[in-house]
């Protein structure tokens, strides 16, 4: 018979390795994130038509540990101090989105009582935008953020709560929901922020969201041969036989746009990073527009691929609420046009000999733009030159001012270099009478910051005799 101690030891035994038996929890797991399937059917008694919530077991409170992300779902988790119940340190709640066969855009949105600010991070932890625009119990919201193939992201949600949180369990709560749509075919995917990981524009046109105020996408076009061919296959290294120009046109409705643009040599190996890379423009809307044009950037012979990088420099509405659109043409240089870059006048100016009498150049201008130009001095005698400027009509509106004429007087006495630049004019006068025994130099600017893209201005220059001097 067995003994009365022996028999205790087995039955304490067998409870302990009851499976049925719950797990302890450990002090710093806390509240659990709810999951809620947002598709489901309205149930009793449940008025948001929301399934009940199925607890997800914590802590996510590192990337290791970040909770999985799916469509359709909503998440409900907390950012209250740990507990016997509690989440975690309350600091960080990491989620994952993870990497999908196909680019999707995703929205996101958070809501609930706290402060929230939501942070998203690339694969290795790199910050990819931080949106914390709005207030206690305003939620925050990502719109339109496209995630290419293969491609995880994460999210870390913090927020600030108040003080009666303690006592009252909801001023600390917030929800999550998600919904993915397949990504437009000529769409930008994150992470594209930075030279390295910029989105390849396959033909000519690109579309993208910028999903947060401090957002800028990067495109990278490989270049053709020649101009009007197809684009080379990437890592071709080819480039360009001769040089070309480049034409840009960026619509981004609701934003105030800002673009740069770098050219990269085909020189060794052709993989980003791996050439030298040169920024060769820098530019900004002015206030209130929605496009940028430009048109004439000199592309040089031998260059293998040019990138785009997109920001917003005022928005309108809230970031990722419209998308902005992109075109990027090579196209042949332009006949009897200005030559790029030119916006310096001591040193730039494009030369325009007179020798002949008279002489005539093209030009376009984007937002902010200025073209030089210089008129070489005919020997030692006084010259008398008649400059007018000639605009198309259209978006097409410019300023022509005198830099500087190196002349005599009517005392005949030498005149000193005058090389300030003169007063801009009021753009009423479109032409200049200037008579100088020396160089000349002129100045086409951009007035109010508008452009000359879809025709160009003409600037004549020509010889003037005594009898025909106005």
């Amino acid at each position: 018979m067995m003994h009365p101690s022996i028999l205790v030891l087995a039955v304490l035994g067998l409870c302990a390795c009851n499976p049925r038996k719950p797990l302890a929890v450990s002090k710093d797991l806390g509240p659990s994130v709810q999951v809620l399937d947002v598709s489901a059917k309205p149930l009793i008694g449940n008025p948001g038509g929301l399934a009940p919530p199925l607890p997800e077991s914590e802590p996510n409170d590192d990337r290791e540990h970040a909770q999985r992300l799916d469509p359709q779902k909503a998440l409900r988790g907390s950012l209250l101090p740990p507990t016997t119940n509690g989440a975690g340190r309350g600091d960080d709640d990491y989620y994952v989105w993870p990497a999908q066969s196909t680019p999707q855009t995703l929205r996101i949105d958070g809501s609930g009582a706290p402060d929230l600010s939501l942070e998203l991070l690339g694969a290795n932890g790199e910050s990819l935008g931080l949106i914390d625009d709005r207030g206690p119990g305003e939620g925050e919201r990502v719109w339109g953020l496209t995630v290419r193939a293969g491609q995880p992201l994460y999210l870390r949600v913090r927020g600030r709560v108040k003080p009666e949180a303690a006592h009252e369990a909801a001023l600390g709560t917030y929800q999550l929901t998600v919904s993915a749509t397949a990504a437009a075919p000529d769409s930008e995917a994150e992470p594209n922020d930075s030279l390295l990981s910029a989105t390849p524009v396959l033909g000519s046109d690109a579309s993208g969201v910028l999903s947060t105020k401090r957002d800028e996408d990067y495109f990278v076009m490989t270049l053709p041969a020649v101009p009007g061919r197809r684009s080379a296959s990437p890592g071709s290294g080819e480039g360009l036989r001769e040089a070309a120009i480049l034409r840009v046109e960026l619509s981004a409705p609701a934003v105030q746009p800002a673009l740069r643009v770098f050219v990269e040599p085909t020189i060794g190996n052709p993989d980003a990073g791996t050439a030298p890379i040169k920024l060769v423009l820098d530019l900004s809307a002015s206030k209130g527009k929605e496009d940028l044009r430009i048109r004439n950037l000199p592309i040089p012979a031998g260059s293998g691929r040019v990138v785009v990088a997109i920001r917003g420099q005022n928005f309108l509405r809230p970031p990722g609420e419209s998308r902005y659109h992109l075109r990027m043409l090579i196209e042949s240089p332009l006949e009897g046009a200005e030559s790029e870059p030119n916006d310096t006048c001591a040193h730039q100016a494009n030369v325009l000999p007179v020798s002949s009498g008279s002489t005539e150049i093209a030009g376009f201008l984007w937002p902010g733009d200025v073209d030089c130009f210089r008129i070489p001095a005919m020997g030692t005698s006084t010259t008398t030159y008649l400059a007018k400027l000639i605009l198309p009509s259209g978006d097409c509106s410019a300023t022509l001012d005198v830099v500087r004429s190196d002349g005599k007087p009517e005392d005949g006495k030498a005149r000193p270099d005058k090389s300030d630049p003169a007063k801009p004019s009021d753009g009423k006068v479109p032409e200049h009478t200037i008579t100088t025994a020396g160089d000349v130099l002129l100045r086409v600017s951009s007035r109010d910051r508008r452009t000359c893209f879809e025709a160009p201005y003409r600037l004549s220059v020509t010889t003037v005799t005594e009898g025909e001097k106005p």
